[in-house]
């Protein structure tokens, strides 16, 4: 007797944890299930981006702001324009120069300005606008790397920029290559 009952209740508690184990990893399947699935989509998005970019033929990528990001066929970043986009009443000049030095935002990423040294001695401080917040990721990351290898210390630039202000005292880095 006692080893029949041994065997009844053994497959009955085996089905009961089968059951509840069953459950348990059906909620996780469909946990991981919905997580693949963002991840794809994620993974689809950065890739038509990048498809986008890297199928252009003009190589440039454009915001709706006006900036426009240059890059060359290995996706370096070769110019950056459109870099004043708030500036209204400003007096638009080229520059060819050697960057002296450069100083960043407060969170050590965004390049605030740049000292620029002309071919004749003189040095001007470029200063750049804030980078729109709400420019999609992949652009902003374009636009700091960019930003920070175009304005590296050493590095000879040209562009253009724009004075405004009383007198023209305020120099806005508008284009740079």
């Amino acid at each position: 007797m006692r080893t029949r009952r041994a065997q009844n209740r053994l497959p009955c508690s085996l089905t009961k944890a089968a059951a509840n184990g069953f459950n348990d990893w059906s909620r996780i399947v469909a946990g991981l299930k919905a997580q693949w699935d963002k991840r794809m989509r994620l993974i689809l998005a950065i890739g038509g981006v990048l498809l986008g970019v890297l199928s252009a033929g003009a190589n440039e990528i454009k915001t709706h702001e006006g900036i426009v990001i240059h890059t060359d066929e290995s996706q370096h970043v070769i110019e950056i324009s459109g870099l004043a986009y708030a500036e209204t009443d400003c007096h638009p000049f080229d520059f060819t120069g050697t960057i002296i030095k450069r100083e960043f935002g407060v969170d050590a990423l965004v390049v605030a300005n740049v000292v620029i040294e002309a071919p004749n001695g003189t040095r001007d401080v470029y200063n750049l606008n804030a980078i729109p917040g709400d420019l999609p990721m992949s652009t902003t990351v374009w636009l700091y790397q960019g930003l920070q290898q175009l304005t590296t210390t050493g590095r000879e630039a040209k562009g253009r920029a724009v004075t405004c202000g009383a007198a023209g005292r305020f120099v806005v880095l508008d284009t740079i290559r």
